[in-house]
């Protein structure tokens, strides 16, 4: 089932200030395609998928680009 756009979004804005306000070390995530940015924020972790398998990546971890395959993508 997918979101209405405007409840998707009230999520998102929530929890962007979850984020802000907690005092956890974050780091910026930026998830993009030619034509569209997905997500360009903060936040404390990601875990997705490339060509090599499922990977996890938490603040503090060394700059980090990849290409993703068909994944679930878990932005917090």
């Amino acid at each position: 089932m997918i979101e209405d756009k405007t409840v998707a979004s009230k999520k998102i804005e929530e929890a962007r200030a979850r984020v802000q306000a907690s005092k956890a070390p974050t780091m910026h995530i930026k998830v993009y395609s030619p034509y569209k940015t997905y997500f360009d924020d903060n936040a404390y972790s990601i875990s997705a998928g490339n060509a090599t398998g499922p990977f996890d990546i938490l603040p503090h971890h060394h700059n980090f680009m990849t290409l993703l395959g068909p994944c679930e993508l878990s932005i917090r």
